[in-house]
């Protein structure tokens, strides 16, 4: 029993030393890579007496090498190489086709391999030169020459020989400095800076720079606009400040327009904080936006604005929300028969200016914010001068033929709101019964009328302090 129980230790102690030298050896068969770099480079396949494999690790480096398929599936098409290493087998690089990685592959594999110049310093200038190619007959390129697979020669430098052209961009290989070109507005494309002479600064003339009073909705989805502390390309203080992408779908107020031989450009904020100059490209749905200057929008939050033309107007409801304000809709409708301007109780017309907007009323209630009451039969508005309670609502049996039956007009009184025009000193004769309510189609005896959806909306929406602005132009909205 004793020589058994020896001999099954010698032989368990015998299989764990086999084990081990047999994985030390598997182990020591995998290749060793060395000089593993990154490489800009591409190569025709060329697989008519071969049959490379493609592998997703280099072969035989790993357990973890696994074969992806074989590059006579790519006979004769030209891949990039973007990368390269060496074993004690052979050479390897990592190989794409346009955007799809394929795998590492023998160098073998390939013929026609052009290592390509690496850019640097890519840069936008704003220069100008002459063409000068009377001993030379430089190419025009779509990328830098020998940067890419996808160069390609667009035509000679010697069709514009002698012509003054705009060099917009500038970039460095080991080969040359290249100027990236333009005539007039027209691309022409990547040139040899020796292609030109007399080449000197030329910036873009600043045009017909103004104040505006507008608002845009910032739209990137297939741009990618820069902001610039002064117009680009039109001083060497211009100076990159960021991409308008981090505005993506924000409402910006647009405060200044200038013109360049470029683009129209809009300098930009965010409520009042200065964010730059933007190319007017990066906007969508530009409308005028007089209500974020007014000094009534620091008061409060919601301006209705009347900007009338005879008795026609246009009548528009603005909310604030943050520091932006947001046009919610615009609309037509009418003023009084006579326009806007001075009102009396004598006159057809819309009293000019800013009024707050009172308490709410009509035939029905949609749901509002602010005070409300329901017109009955007995419901009257006093227009008499005579009467103590002129330019109030009265609950009466009877009243004047001067006073508003507010019940008479079921149409323009379903939804109404009060403008308090002199509601508070009531003086006799300076005008009574201002509201803003539905029209019924026709110039109004002096309120301010709109379609009746919009007015549900502002009986919905309107809170405590919002005010009405009457004008009759829209820079006229500045004042209040």
């Amino acid at each position: 029993m004793r020589k058994k129980a020896k001999w099954g230790l010698f032989v368990a102690l015998l299989l764990v030393i086999l084990t081990q030298a047999v994985s030390e050896v598997y182990a020591a068969s995998y290749d060793v890579i060395s000089g593993q770099k990154p490489i800009h480079a591409s190569g025709k396949v060329e697989q008519q007496t071969r049959n490379d494999g493609i592998w997703n690790e280099i072969y035989a480096t790993s357990a973890n090498a696994r074969y992806q398929g074989s590059m006579k599936n790519y006979q004769g098409k030209t891949l990039q190489l973007i990368k390269e290493a060496t074993t004690v087998k052979a050479k390897w690089y990592y190989v794409k086709d346009g955007n799809k990685s394929l795998g590492w592959v023998d160098a073998r594999a390939f013929t026609n391999v052009l290592f390509y110049d690496a850019i640097t310093g890519e840069k936008n200038v704003a220069l100008k030169g002459i063409v000068e190619q009377q001993s030379r007959n430089d190419g025009i390129w779509n990328e830098i020459y020998m940067t890419s697979l996808t160069a390609r020669y667009q035509g000679s430098m010697k069709n514009y020989q002698g012509q003054t052209l705009s060099i917009v961009r500038e970039a460095k290989t080991i080969r040359a400095t290249w100027y990236y070109v333009k005539k007039g507005s027209t691309t022409i494309g990547w040139v040899d800076a020796r292609a030109f002479k007399n080449v000197q600064q030329s910036y873009d003339q600043i045009v017909n720079q103004h104040l505006i009073y507008k608002q845009g909705v910032v739209n990137q989805t297939s741009r990618n606009d820069g902001i610039w502390n002064e117009i680009y390309m039109t001083t060497a203080k211009s100076v990159y400040q960021g991409s308008m992408k981090t505005y993506q779908g924000k409402t910006l107020r647009l405060v200044q327009e200038a013109k360049t031989a470029r683009a129209t450009w809009y300098y930009v904020k965010q409520g009042d904080r200065d964010i730059g100059w933007v190319d007017a490209r990066a906007f969508t749905s530009v409308i005028d936006d007089y209500v974020s200057h007014m000094p009534l929008a620091k008061k409060t939050t919601q301006i209705v604005t009347t900007v009338a033309n005879g008795s026609k107007a246009t009548i528009a409801y603005w909310q604030k929300s943050g520091d932006t304000w947001y046009r919610k809709f615009s609309t037509s409708g009418f003023v009084g028969s006579e326009g806007v301007g001075a009102a009396d109780e004598y006159h057809s017309r819309t009293p000019r200016g800013a009024y707050t907007l009172g308490f709410a009323f009509g035939t029905s209630n949609p749901g509002t914010k602010v005070s409300y009451r329901q017109i009955t039969s007995r419901s009257y508005w006093i227009s008499n001068t005579s009467d103590s309670q002129y330019n109030t609502w009265q609950e009466r049996n009877a009243s004047s033929s001067k006073d508003e039956h507010l019940i008479d007009y079921p149409t323009q009184y379903k939804y109404a709101m009060v403008i308090n025009y002199n509601t508070a000193e009531r003086v006799p004769g300076k005008g009574s019964g201002f509201f803003l309510h539905c029209s019924n189609g026709q110039p109004t005896a002096g309120c301010v009328s709109i379609p009746e959806a919009q007015m549900k909306q502002l009986m919905q929406q309107l809170s405590n302090g919002a005010y009405i602005v009457n004008t009759t132009n829209s820079a006229e909205l500045l004042k209040y």
